[in-house]
């Protein structure tokens, strides 16, 4: 059993009515309990609706969260949150904004954990690439031989 330091540098564990804390089992009640405490991270969102969806909801809730603009149908906003971001990004926008199956919503975000960007749609899908074969480059000369 691995103990945790009390007071004045000694390492023990503690004794509370039937329950004996360790260093091991603080560590698993911090990590469970941390899905409860609320975060702030900063986010990137850029949302398409197509030509009929809920801009208005979405305007609203970008409001409600002190975003800044960042050009067309992109935002920067610092998100407040409990739990897995993410999902609570998903569930709070679901909350607010009339989906379709043409909502398309992407968010980009540090990674806490391994301090990398990380993106994902949260909503919808990607598209086809609307640029695909406008790349400039060399053609390629072929000899034809007999």
């Amino acid at each position: 059993m691995e103990d945790f330091p009390v007071g004045s540098g000694s390492h023990q564990s503690r004794d509370i009515g039937n329950l004996v804390c360790t260093a091991q089992a603080l560590r698993e009640y911090a990590v469970s309990s941390c899905q409860y405490l609320s975060m702030k991270s900063a986010v990137w969102i850029s949302y398409d609706f197509g030509v009929r969806g809920d801009y208005e909801g979405i305007y609203t809730w970008l409001d409600d969260h002190g975003a800044i603009e960042c050009g067309d149908s992109i935002a920067f906003l610092k998100y407040e949150f409990s739990g897995d971001l993410i999902q609570a990004l998903k569930k709070d926008i679901k909350d607010s904004v009339d989906v379709t199956k043409k909502t398309r919503i992407y968010v980009i975000w540090r990674d806490p954990t391994t301090k990398k960007m990380k993106g994902r749609f949260i909503l919808g899908t990607r598209k086809s690439l609307p640029w695909t074969g406008h790349a400039s480059g060399e053609e390629e000369l072929e000899d034809d031989e007999s």
